[in-house]
């Protein structure tokens, strides 16, 4: 595959984040040319041109993140608190998803409980 397919699903991705969707890259990468084996394995993010794309996205939010932590230590008190981790939390999670990283804990899907009476 080209790096220009990735640089599209890199676009792409970066465009529905600014829509406040939350992106797929399973969704997005077909669209472009890579198959949904290639699309799933998260080998796509991995290339140095995705990377390359959404290095100046992934430094803002960065930066925004540790705004945000600063800002935490003087608010412990305040109702604002919570808006603050509010903002933490979306803008850690739009972080991983550009880069790659998890998003959610995979440790603890598909536990089943067993009640035994």
């Amino acid at each position: 595959m080209s790096s220009i397919n990735a640089e599209q699903v890199a676009l792409e991705v970066m465009g529905t984040i600014g829509t406040g969707k939350k992106p797929s890259v399973r969704a997005i990468a077909p669209k472009h040319g890579y198959s949904l084996n290639t699309a799933n394995s998260g080998q796509i993010q991995k290339t140095k041109t995705y990377k390359r794309t959404v290095q100046p996205l992934v430094d803002q939010l960065e930066e925004e993140r540790q705004a945000i932590m600063e800002r935490l230590k003087v608010t412990r008190d305040d109702a604002k608190y919570r808006d603050l981790m509010d903002g933490l939390d979306k803008v850690t999670k739009t972080h991983q998803l550009l880069t790659g990283g998890a998003t959610e804990n995979l440790a603890v899907q598909g536990v089943e409980i067993t009640v035994r009476r």
